[in-house]
């Protein structure tokens, strides 16, 4: 565990060397661009919490392939486009700019995703939208479990609606989907 937390810190300029890491907290510091390169050396990484900072994309960000929680809560993100993450089961981006599924990336794990107070909320259906690019492992939305209603509405989209999604289609009602 490195807890770097608090430390008006603003590059990652040396932390490749802590390539056993499992546990790296770096929330509220004073990261701002997208420089997340040096944490390529961090393949054992299981939690990132890079919350609090003033981050504008995570399109940087390596994959890790044993990375299971991330919290990018109270940045700038405006969308949460990134590397797959395949064993990432909880995803925290409450508090940012998001208002776009453009890029979602693949997350087969994913279980519990929190996106409060972001302008994304606003999109109709957006919990089918995520249950159709996830698929059948989340089970959480914002802290809550997803609504069943929303479950039965994915069924009524054609199986490619998930790519259209990602490459940034506004995602419409079932019958115009179809």
């Amino acid at each position: 565990f490195v807890y770097l937390r608090d430390n008006l810190l603003s590059s990652l300029e040396g932390i490749e060397i802590l390539n056993g890491v499992k546990v790296l907290d770096l929330s509220f510091n004073d990261f701002k661009l997208p420089g997340f390169e040096p944490l390529e050396n961090c393949k054992v990484l299981q939690q990132l919490y890079l919350a609090g900072n003033q981050i504008t994309s995570l399109a940087s960000l390596p994959e890790f392939p044993n990375l299971e929680f991330l919290s990018v809560a109270q940045n700038r993100l405006k969308s949460l486009c990134m590397a797959s993450q395949p064993r990432l089961q909880v995803l925290a981006a409450s508090r940012n700019r998001i208002s776009t599924l453009r890029g979602f990336p693949h997350l087969p794990s994913l279980e519990s995703l929190r996106v409060e107070e972001n302008p994304l909320l606003e999109m109709p259906h957006l919990e089918a939208a995520l249950i159709l690019l996830v698929g059948p492992t989340l089970k959480k939305f914002n802290d809550r479990d997803l609504n069943p209603t929303e479950a039965e509405v994915v069924k009524q989209y054609p199986a490619h609606t998930a790519i259209c999604i990602r490459d940034g289609w506004e995602f419409c009602s079932p019958e115009l989907a179809a």
